[in-house]
């Protein structure tokens, strides 16, 4: 990568304790990218020294609890005619070079990009953002798919455009006439989410979320933020709280619509059988379906089938989600295969969720699912097969672990394996329901000492109490 005195096109990156990461960013831009500036925001590993080694030039920032700033302060020492904008863990792929290239023509001064954060556990995200990942970026290995965003990537240095926001920062743009912007169609992979955020930068970030709020009170993206932040951190009271001011400040934003409707249907899910939030979740619903543009509609749709699907009526469910075009794709195939397992009819569930699978291949819920099916349909060995695969891949601290399990056990009893559903059992998690499971199956092979201690330090309810008078009384 050769520095010129005017590069054409200057790749900014800023980076703190990126060694692992960074490398593969750097790789990506190579043979695109004139001129590579790394700002280091105060990096103890080998940062520093794998930057320089690729040829890039590194400049100190310092940091101060506030993106824009950092990028900002590194924009400053870009030389190039345009700016690309990446960080660490994310990557350009070397087929989409030439489409950065021909965009940097008179005719534009910035352009917006498609990032597609790539997950490896569905639940990172929300199953009507999910996306297939048939092309998915070689270091992209085992994402079941991702999820977009979209930002201002790439722009004319002597537009003088700059970043905005503590965190979650932004280009501002507000100075372009829309005739000077578009979108660019160069997708930028993003790894990073395939790990998720360490407890220590979620809680970071939370921080940093809620000093914004305070400084940009009257932003609701800062406060629709700071509601994400604060759902991931298990504060709901406090995310809804958040969400509502959001909500306030911008009543027609779609991304805020939609999000209200999540949050109550999450409500929902808390609070079983609440008709008072059924109620607030409905109203959400209609209030979202009634302000969201054509190309949101769908996604409005899918929520209300997943809300009526899981509290109302299943049946309006699954008319709401057959209505539903083919291009929603995935989430429409996988929903109507949940459905139709909620209602019974799991021999038509199959076809659903073959497609949705087809799709989304290691989609942990599509596959707990369609074993559902098959073992509903007669086939235990078929559906114990799908769990068995399933559990090898559901890490330990998932939420849908303990399904898995649960499901498996029940596979390997109806095949007359009593072992090999405790075995399944002791796999999963220490919660009341895998304890009463694995007390039952006990109780059927006569070990009732076993049996009862399976049940010591779980609560009581009218199941457990009951399940303990039996092994007291030896009975299996």
């Amino acid at each position: 990568m050769s520095v010129r005195a005017l590069a054409r096109l200057t790749l900014c990156v800023l980076a703190r304790d990126e060694e692992r990461a960074l490398g593969g960013c750097l790789d990506s831009a190579r043979g695109l990218a004139d001129e590579v500036v790394v700002g280091d925001t105060g990096s103890s590993d080998g940062t520093v020294a794998l930057a320089r080694a690729r040829g890039a030039r590194v400049e100190a920032i310092l940091w101060t609890d506030h993106f824009a700033e950092a990028r900002n302060a590194l924009l400053a020492h870009a030389r190039g005619e345009w700016v690309l904008v990446l960080d660490a863990d994310e990557r350009l792929d070397g087929a989409d070079h030439s489409v950065v290239r021909a965009a940097l023509a008179p005719t534009h001064d910035a352009w917006w990009m498609v990032c597609r954060n790539y997950v490896r556990d569905a639940s990172a995200c929300a199953p009507e953002e999910l996306r297939p990942a048939p092309d998915a970026h070689p270091e992209a290995s085992g994402a079941v798919g991702w999820y977009p965003s979209t930002a201002y990537r790439l722009w004319r240095r002597a537009a003088a455009l700059r970043f905005a926001g503590r965190l979650h920062e932004m280009l501002d743009v507000s100075a372009l006439p829309p005739s000077r912007v578009g979108f660019l169609a160069a997708p930028i992979h993003h790894l990073g989410t395939l790990e998720g955020a360490s407890t220590r930068k979620r809680a970071y970030y939370l921080r940093l979320g809620r000093i914004r709020t305070g400084e940009e009170p009257h932003d609701e993206r800062a406060w629709y933020d700071l509601a994400l932040a604060q759902a991931r951190e298990g504060v709901p009271r406090e995310a809804a709280a958040s969400l509502e001011r959001a909500f306030s400040l911008a009543p027609d934003h779609p991304q805020i619509l939609l999000e209200r409707v999540r949050f109550a249907v999450d409500a929902c899910a808390r609070s079983p059988g609440d008709p008072a939030l059924l109620g607030e979740a409905r109203t959400r619903v209609a209030v979202a379906r009634g302000r969201l543009p054509r190309d949101r509609q769908g996604e409005g749709a899918l929520l209300e089938a997943r809300l009526e699907g899981a509290h109302g009526d299943a049946t309006r469910a699954l008319g709401i989600v057959r209505a539903l075009p083919e291009g929603i794709g995935f989430a429409r195939h996988h929903l109507e295969g949940v459905l139709l397992c909620r209602l019974g009819r799991c021999a038509e569930a199959l076809a659903p969720l073959d497609r949705a699978l087809s799709l989304v291949p290691g989609h942990a819920d599509a596959r707990h699912h369609r074993a559902y099916a098959l073992m509903q349909t007669g086939n235990a060995a078929a559906a114990g097969r799908e769990w068995e695969a399933l559990m090898a891949t559901v890490r330990p601290d998932s939420p849908a672990r303990e399904a898995v399990v649960r499901s498996l056990a029940a596979a390997r009893l109806a095949l007359g394996d009593a072992d090999g559903a405790l075995s399944a059992l002791a796999a999963g998690p220490a919660t009341p329901a895998v304890a009463k499971d694995r007390s039952r199956v006990l109780l059927r092979c006569g070990r009732t000492r076993e049996a009862l201690e399976a049940l010591s330090g779980h609560a009581s309810d009218a199941e457990t109490e009951a399940l303990r008078d039996l092994a007291r009384r030896g009975r299996g």
